[in-house]
């Protein structure tokens, strides 16, 4: 299967941050898949490219997973506008990626909840399926700390179900 994974905050080994979406990409590439993890540039993640940035994107193979990188970046340091700016940056760029090839299966994993955006339009326009991860509890996390206003916390919840 050709396997596209969307996980806007992706880390290979190298990073300082959750690795999880690298082991389950080389678990699928032992089993005999084709993975591309689509991600952005996450504070303190290392994905393992180290080409430039051409138009808005890099994307090579590490340890046999094609990774395509989207010159977005994102971490805890933006404030909420920030953030929200890069989560819809990064739905719209791997939007086109899931649209652009013909893909047997979408593994959309959040944070943030918008990185299901893509994987719903490919499964509206091309019928793939898809599996939803969701990783934190939300929207009760950024709501019980207070961390998003009332109408962002109503957008979060058609996305969280």
């Amino acid at each position: 299967m050709r396997i596209l994974y969307l996980h806007q905050h992706y880390s290979g080994p190298g990073g300082a941050t959750a690795t999880r979406s690298h082991a389950m990409a080389r678990a699928l590439l032992a089993a005999g898949h084709h993975v591309t993890i689509a991600c952005g540039q996450y504070a303190g993640a290392v994905t393992g490219l180290t080409g430039e940035m051409r138009h808005g994107r890099r994307e090579g193979v590490v340890q046999g997973v094609r990774l395509v990188e989207f010159a977005i970046p994102c971490g805890n340091h933006q404030g909420f506008s920030s953030r929200s700016l890069a989560f819809g940056r990064f739905a719209a760029a791997a939007s086109r990626l899931a649209l652009a090839e013909p893909w047997d299966l979408v593994i959309a994993s959040s944070t943030p909840l918008t990185v299901v955006v893509p994987a719903l339009l490919a499964r509206r326009l091309r019928g793939t399926p898809f599996v939803y991860e969701i990783r934190d509890p939300w929207p009760e996390l950024p709501r019980a700390m207070g961390a998003a206003p009332p109408l962002a916390l109503a957008a979060m919840e058609p996305l969280a179900t």
